[in-house]
């Protein structure tokens, strides 16, 4: 096992829409960013703006984002918000501008590894509908190269299992589709922690050896109370803005849900899939 590794991961500020309480982003940003924390890396599941398609909203995010950019490597990953109309564009150009050096997929889903522990960043922005047969081509080729010893840890914005409502014509809550065509890698790959946004309230859960994370709310309206509880939640608050405060130390991960303030609300922790 190597060293220590702290990372921030967070999801949904949605700059630019009226409900969004990006003061409170602000905070938890200089949180992240105070060296006095010693993060090693953030990363952020999607939804950084309300209207992909409006380059002001990524101005205003990425200047307020910067107090964390400028210290900390920042990794993205785009969320159904994001990528709006013609905002694709504006998250490669925002996120990961031409000529960054790619070992492995896209610009949109990619891998990357620090020591033992092997990030892989997914295309899920909403449902399965962003999962090309070329992402889950790649996805399982990559899971089958990572070493036995390695962490596995997926990022995504869109979810798989959470507790939520139904609401828009649409259920928020355990996404039968991505459940179907994707756990079963991580199942039979022995993936140890998905951290995922797109449920605007945090919660921690277990389904098949595997721990899921939703980050929370990171300046987005929080969702509604929950009428639907997921069979896999181990922890679950409503109304609360946090993101997730994760150390790996060998084979251990702790893993600290944190309010603006930066107190802790909830922490868990767990040791890697053999």
């Amino acid at each position: 096992a190597t060293g220590q590794l702290r990372l921030a991961v967070a999801g949904d500020a949605h700059f630019g829409s009226k409900y969004a309480r990006n003061d409170l982003t602000s905070e938890m940003l200089e949180h992240i960013s105070n060296p006095e924390n010693a993060f090693d890396l953030f990363f952020f599941l999607g939804d950084i703006v309300e209207y992909g398609y409006r380059d002001n909203q990524w101005q205003q995010a990425f200047t307020t984002f910067s107090e964390a950019t400028s210290t900390i490597p920042v990794r993205y990953v785009s969320g159904n918000h994001d990528t709006l109309f013609a905002g694709f564009n504006n998250y490669k150009n925002y996120c990961y501008p031409e000529g960054m050096t790619l070992d492995t997929g896209s610009r949109l889903w990619y891998r990357v590894d620090v020591g033992n522990i092997s990030f892989l960043f997914l295309d899920l922005e909403w449902s399965v509908e962003s999962y090309t047969p070329a992402q889950a081509e790649w996805l399982e080729e990559q899971l089958k190269n990572i070493p036995n010893d390695n962490w596995k840890i997926v990022l995504s914005h869109g979810y798989f299992y959470t507790s939520g409502l139904e609401g828009f014509g649409w259920k928020w809550y355990d996404n039968p589709e991505t459940i179907k065509a994707i756990t079963p890698l991580f199942i039979e790959y022995g993936v140890d922690l998905v951290c995922s946004s797109h449920s605007h309230s945090p919660e921690l859960l277990s389904a098949d050896g595997v721990i899921y994370a939703i980050s929370g709310v990171f300046g987005g309206m929080p969702d509604p109370e929950r009428t639907y509880v997921s069979s896999a939640s181990l922890w679950y608050e409503n109304g609360l803005y946090s993101f997730l405060d994760i150390t790996i130390d060998g084979d251990t991960c702790n893993l600290i849900f944190r309010n603006c303030d930066f107190e802790e609300v909830y922490s868990f922790t767990f040791t890697k899939n053999n």
